[in-house]
């Protein structure tokens, strides 16, 4: 009942509970939503464009600052490891996780 009332309030909301709705959502279950972060990101002017589900790519400069102030706290406390420090793609080559060897 909650998450439908979250998800309804991603749509219809205020811009503010709009944003705070998506990163509620994405910090729940952030590899099952990731749509609601392609959302936060097309708010803050980092979207791909035409794939923004009718919103205009062009955010305002408040949408962004809001939407952009959300992603920098998702980031910060939910979605980046706190524990330690982000390994480098040479660290971690992508030929060693094909699933075709």
């Amino acid at each position: 009942k909650d998450e439908k009332w979250v998800e309804n309030t991603m749509k219809r909301g205020t811009l503010k509970d709009r944003i705070a709705a998506m990163s509620v959502v994405v910090g729940m279950d952030c590899i099952h939503k990731l749509y609601a972060l392609d959302m936060l990101l097309d708010l803050a002017g980092c979207g791909v464009e035409g794939g923004n589900g009718g919103m205009t790519s062009i955010p305002n400069s408040r949408v962004g600052q809001m939407a952009s102030e959300a992603l920098s706290d998702l980031f910060a406390n939910t979605l980046l490891p706190k524990d330690r420090k982000l390994l480098s793609l040479e660290g971690r080559p992508l030929y060693l996780y094909d699933d075709n060897k």
